[in-house]
């Protein structure tokens, strides 16, 4: 019988299980794959968004920088520039009513912050459009008055200098005291950097008197048409104290007439004419390094019509920087300008005088001072006194007669001093005019006494006392006159025995010099009316009194101003002035080439000043450096604060900057030592640079 085998079980269920193990590993897989991608383009979208803001911080951050260097010439949106601000204004933290982005148009407020709606577009993965907003603060001691490496000793209030500009007068003296001021222009400021202080009154008319600190007065604020103060007039100010006199005493006088190359040195000055001649004779007059003391016993104002420069000079002689400043250099020379009595100052529209005073270990610097002790001496005596040299001028046919003793001895005989030293006897100096409008001319000189009054002494009078018999004719004269002396003019002699006042043709002589034995030379003129005119004189004397240089102190009264209308000269003090009893007037009007400029403060008794909206550079008129270390004048640092927010308004600055930075911008420099900021050619400097994490 046969045996049957049993086939064995099929494999396709087994298939199947493997398929099902395969799609499911794969889904897991897949699943994992899906979820870490899901992570990665979750993190990705996250860096997008802070890369964004570092870029949008960055971007803003950069634009404000490129907006400081370019100034005017940057066109940044919302800012503008008031009318009269001159063409490439660059921000140099100047006292002038502008913030580091001009002017805002509407109000005339400073901007100090710039917003840029739309800086920083939607990413590809969506989210809102972002708006910067960069806050702009200044370092300060930097910019335009900043020191290099000077310390400026911060002053109490009872401190001359503690304010900028301080008036001290009282309107019981004079009328004219407090402050007048007006500054011009469309939108026209007055910039003061420092405190504005006024014992009585201060008035503003038309534009904006600005100050960085505060404005006080004991009197009256009063403005009118659109003149206004920024800050607001409030409150009150101590009168400071009184400052002390550069000078102990008289220094050694000087005679400008004798100035050679137009170097004037440090000395005693009493003539107002003559200093005033020798100054205009030059194109530049340099008044070196040293003290100076200005009393003009002639009682004429030093007149400037040409450039003066008083100090250190710079290469160029270009204003300002022609000298050099002690707010720039740690250690200067400098002069120091003392006035006495009531010599004072005009500037022609012509005049460009700029002086830099001495350094003073960050102290203000003394520069111009109204000697503030000191009163006239009293008046020493000489003479009566007869000269011991007399001669006669020649002879000259058809024109002069010459003088003869009287009797005449001959060769042997007595000698015209001896003949005119005694009166009462029978000896005399005798003229006869040989023609009709003949001369004659008698000069006596030595006077015994006369050399011991000292140089720079002040003639308070001179009597000429001539005895004498006269034969003239109408028409003849007899004058008295003083070699040397072309004004005032010969003075005529008065009847014999009677004094004869010669006291101004003596001090012009004498303001110019000293006595000695040839001076001076008093010259007895004659001249004929007919061919028989005759005069004998038998006696001449001179008796002088004078006053003793001294320190004197100032009276109340013009100390600076201008000559005639709006001024359109230079006047610029690198260093202090000291002028509690001057008042001090320079109104420059529309000319664009004026300047006022007190680099270090100004005390008056009063002040009347105009200023265009910006003087020459952007000078403030009035200024005091700022307290602490400085970069270096020509460098200009500011603090930039950027923050972003949504939308296009500008962005809430109260929280924390997205970035801060600290920028430097370096400006150029004259060969004169001026600081020269133009827009698109400032050095920029980034110092820090910090986001915020």
């Amino acid at each position: 019988m046969m045996q049957r085998h049993r086939s064995g079980a099929s494999d396709d269920g087994a298939i199947l299980v493997i398929v099902l193990i395969i799609i499911t590993s794969v889904a897991l897989v897949t699943g994992a794959l899906l979820t870490q991608g899901s992570t990665n383009f979750t993190a990705t979208v996250g860096l997008r968004k802070v890369a964004g803001t570092a870029y949008a911080a960055d971007t803003a951050t950069k634009i404000a920088i490129n907006t400081i260097r370019l100034g005017e010439n940057a066109n940044t949106p919302d800012a503008s520039y008031p009318s009269g601000t001159p063409h490439g204004w660059v921000y140099d933290n100047n006292t002038d009513g502008t913030g580091c982005f001009g002017k805002v148009a509407s109000s005339g407020a400073a901007m100090t912050q710039l917003t840029m709606p739309n800086v920083y577009p939607p990413t590809q993965s969506g989210g809102p459009v972002q708006t910067a907003t960069v806050v702009c603060t200044p370092v300060k001691g930097t910019g335009l008055f900043g020191s290099d490496g000077i310390v400026i000793k911060k002053l109490p209030v009872t401190d001359p200098f503690s304010s900028a500009l301080t008036t001290v007068g009282n309107s019981a003296v004079i009328a004219q005291d407090g402050m007048i001021l007006k500054p011009l222009g469309s939108g026209g400021t007055m910039p003061i950097r420092g405190g504005i202080a006024s014992n009585t009154n201060i008035s503003v008319t038309n534009g904006t008197v600005r100050s960085d600190t505060a404005i006080s007065a004991n009197g009256a604020c009063t403005t009118s048409g659109g003149g206004k103060f920024v800050p607001a007039c409030s409150g009150t100010m101590t009168v400071p104290s009184a400052a002390a006199s550069p000078l102990s005493a008289v220094p050694p006088y000087r005679d400008p007439a004798a100035t050679v190359g137009c170097e004037f040195q440090p000395g005693f000055y009493n003539n107002g004419a003559a200093l005033t001649a020798a100054v205009n004779a030059c194109s530049v007059a340099h008044f070196a390094s040293g003290q100076y003391y200005f009393d003009f016993a002639d009682g004429v104002t030093w007149d400037i019509a040409k450039t003066v420069i008083g100090g250190e000079l710079v290469a160029g002689h270009s204003m300002p920087g022609a000298c050099r400043s002690p707010i720039d250099t740690p250690s200067t020379a400098g002069v120091q300008f003392v006035f006495g009595a009531s010599s004072n100052i005009t500037v022609e529209d012509t005049g460009r005088v700029e002086l830099c005073g001495p350094s003073n270990g960050g102290a203000p610097p003394m520069t111009i001072f109204q000697q503030q002790t000191g009163s006239t001496p009293a008046a020493v005596a000489v003479g009566p006194v007869a000269a011991s040299d007399v001669t006669t001028k020649p002879t000259v046919s058809n024109q002069n007669d010459a003088f003869v003793p009287n009797p005449n001895g001959g060769p042997t005989g007595p000698t015209l001093a001896a003949a005119v030293v005694t009166g009462g006897d029978s000896l005399t100096a005798q003229w006869t005019a040989t023609k009709k409008n003949n001369t004659g001319e008698l000069d006596l000189r030595n006077f015994a006494g006369l050399s011991t009054i000292p140089v720079g002494a002040t003639v308070t009078s001179a009597k000429l006392n001539v005895t004498y018999t006269s034969g003239l004719t109408a028409g003849g004269t007899f004058k008295a006159g003083v070699a040397g002396v072309t004004a005032p003019a010969p003075i005529a002699v008065s009847a014999s025995g009677a004094d004869t006042d010669v006291t101004s043709l003596l001090a012009a002589k004498f303001q110019t010099g000293s006595f000695d034995v040839s001076t001076p030379t008093i010259q007895l003129l004659l001249a004929s009316g007919s061919n028989s005119d005759m005069v004998s004189i038998d006696k001449v004397t001179l008796a002088v009194s004078y006053v003793p240089k001294a320190l004197r102190a100032a009276v109340t009264g013009n100390f600076i101003r201008q000559q005639g209308g709006n001024f359109n000269g230079i006047f610029v003090v690198e260093g202090a002035t000291y002028a509690p009893n001057g008042n001090v007037t320079l109104t420059p009007g529309s000319g664009s080439n004026a300047l006022i400029a007190f680099r270090w403060g100004l005390l008056a008794w009063g002040v009347s000043f105009q200023s265009q909206p910006t003087q020459t550079f952007g000078y403030p008129l009035v200024s005091l450096p700022d307290v602490g270390y400085g970069l270096g004048s020509e460098v200009t640092a500011v603090d930039l604060k950027t923050y972003l927010c949504t939308g296009t308004d500008p962005c809430d600055t109260t929280g924390t900057p997205v970035l801060t930075s600290r920028v430097q911008f370096t400006d150029a420099v004259t060969g004169a030592g001026i600081v020269d900021p133009t827009p698109g050619k400032r050095k920029v400097g980034i110092m820090s640079w910090a986001e915020q994490r």
